[in-house]
């Protein structure tokens, strides 16, 4: 259990603290860290997958491995919109 938090903590650090290097002063607000915890919840709470069922044989082939990468994409790029927003559009009205 102590490595899957571990595990959970640092994949979670990866996605939600790391892309808004910078961009410190959005670490101030608590999204990114209502978002740590729960990436940290979900990441701890699910099944562990090894090499083997991301790359399984069959008709199902590379679909967990799609699935989790594009997940993770889509946090990053969550992440990152919040973090540079402003600089790139004006904030909506």
């Amino acid at each position: 259990m102590a490595q899957r938090l571990a595990s959970g903590l640092f994949s979670a650090m990866l996605l939600f603290v790391l892309p808004l290097g910078g961009a410190i002063e959005r670490l101030a607000h608590p999204a990114p860290w209502i978002g740590f915890a729960a990436a940290v919840i979900i990441l701890i709470s699910q099944p562990p997958v090894g090499g083997k069922e991301l790359v399984a044989e069959g008709p199902d082939k590379l679909s967990a491995l799609a699935i989790y990468l594009a997940m993770m994409g889509s946090m990053v790029g969550g992440v990152i919109e919040y973090g540079y927003r402003s600089e790139w559009r004006p904030a909506p009205r």
